[in-house]
This record gives structure tokens, C-alpha cells and sequence, in this order.
């Protein structure tokens, strides 16, 4: 498509780079192509940022640190009891599938191996991609706390400010 729209006489000027956002950044793996297009006939072209933390990407534990008390959106989320014991058995970077996790609390999931379900973090290295759903053991777990982020936390690791109030 790209191709196309450079050599179909479509009068635009495309960049297109394959960004890891951890190299800007963002304490999180996220790994987007973000094509940009300019108007041929103004004559620029976009020039793709320069990393500003390659090889030195925000830990997710450098991310959530120092939260203020009075943070909007900081409070805890409720897990089931089953849900603790669950997550008390994976260890961080493991998730329900990669984890050993006694029989009671195994997930009766049928064809489904979905890399995110009861997945922790690690303290140490970005976060994986947070998505917008949440559901279904797809929170985004503490590394240490048997615990989901709160969406405080959660805003962090997409580099939100703590002034931005999600209501």
C-alpha cells in the first residue's frame, strides 16, 4: 500500500519507521509503524526522532515509583481470594500458562494459551503492552504485590501525568 501511495502520483512524501517506544521512554514494550505522510509540494520530510534510551529503557519499578498519596486514580483494585492464591504462585514474568500453579488453580480455558492472562510484570524491564481491556485476567499484575496496577499505575507506564484523571 505504502509503495503504491509513493508511486501513484498521490502527492504525498511517506516516512514510515517501526518505533520501540522503550527507546523513547516509555516504560513499556510497545513496538508500533507509524508511517507519516507530508504534502509533496511543501517540500519536507519528516525526520523520525532520534532514541533517547536505547539500551537504557524505564523499568516499570523506576515508573511506578513515588506515586503521591492523594493520586487520582491510585486505589486498589479487588481481587478474589482464589485470584491472590492464583497470583501467589506466578512469578514475575510468568503468566497462567508458563507458571507452576497446582491444579485448583489452573485455568479451565479450552484451545486458548493467551500470553497476558494472570501475566506479572518484572520490576526491572519495561512493561509489556498494556491494553485497554482488562478483563479476564488481563489487568497487568504487580511483580511483588499479588495485586492488579491500579489505573494510576497503569496511566504511569503509558506516561500519563499524575494530573491526568481518568472520570
Amino acid at each position: 500500500i505504502i509503495n503504491a501511495l509513493q508511486h501513484a502520483g498521490m502527492g504525498y512524501e511517506l516516512t514510515v519507521h517501526h518505533y520501540h517506544f522503550e527507546d523513547y521512554g516509555v516504560p513499556q514494550n510497545r513496538h508500533r509503524i507509524i508511517i507519516v505522510g507530508m504534502r509533496s509540494d511543501l517540500g519536507l520530510k519528516f525526520q523520525v526522532p532520534a532514541p533517547t534510551h536505547k539500551n537504557q529503557p524505564v523499568s516499570v519499578h523506576e515508573a511506578l515509583a513515588n506515586i503521591p498519596r492523594d493520586a487520582k486514580n491510585q486505589e486498589l483494585t479487588t481481587q478474589s481470594h482464589t485470584v491472590i492464591e492464583r497470583l501467589k504462585h506466578i512469578k514475575p514474568g510468568q503468566n497462567a500458562w508458563n507458571s507452576n500453579l497446582p491444579a485448583h488453580l489452573q485455568l479451565n480455558v479450552k484451545g486458548a494459551k493467551l500470553s497476558q492472562i494472570y501475566r506479572r510484570l518484572e520490576a526491572h524491564k519495561p512493561a509489556y503492552t498494556i491494553t485497554g481491556s482488562g478483563g479476564g485476567g488481563t489487568h497487568v499484575y504487580h511483580w511483588d504485590a499479588p495485586r492488579a496496577l491500579t489505573n494510576r499505575e497503569r496511566a504511569r507506564i503509558q506516561t500519563l501525568p499524575d494530573t491526568y484523571e481518568f472520570v
